[in-house]
């Protein structure tokens, strides 16, 4: 069986957000209250990243991504 795409999602969003991103075949991976350092950690094993206003997004954060 194929391995689900990840995305982390770093602040709580509507729920139907979820529904439907795991209705595409996606895996969420919520990290509310996760420090920055652990989310850098977890992000070379993911497809996407959800922010809101919670991480600053800056080149460090997109450079951990793959």
């Amino acid at each position: 069986m194929k391995e689900k795409k990840k995305i982390i999602l770093t602040d709580e969003p509507h729920p139907y957000l979820i529904t439907s991103l795991e209705a595409l075949g996606l895996e969420c991976l919520t990290h509310y209250h996760t420090p920055r350092e652990e989310v850098l950690k977890l992000l070379p094993n993911c497809f996407g990243l959800m922010v809101r206003s919670r991480l600053q997004v800056d080149r460090s954060l997109l450079d951990a991504g793959s």
